[in-house]
């Protein structure tokens, strides 16, 4: 009888959670862009209602990042 080498299974590990951002972490970033973003728009907002909505979307966010940090 021939010699068979033993087949070895080389598994490839999946992404540790090290690696990857936790979604928590990543859900506070996008807020983060978010925030960002609409403070220019903010800026640059002639329309006094337009102003009010933005105003009132940027607490609402600021609330979120509050919460989640903690």
């Amino acid at each position: 009888m021939p010699y068979k080498e033993p087949k070895i299974e080389k598994s490839i590990p999946e992404s540790s959670e090290e690696e990857s951002i936790p979604k928590e972490d990543s859900t506070v970033m996008v807020l983060e862009q978010k925030l960002k973003k609409i403070s220019k728009e903010l800026e640059q907002e002639k329309d006094h209602e337009k102003q009010q909505e933005i105003l009132k979307s940027i607490n609402s966010i600021v609330e979120i990042l509050n919460k989640l940090k903690k």
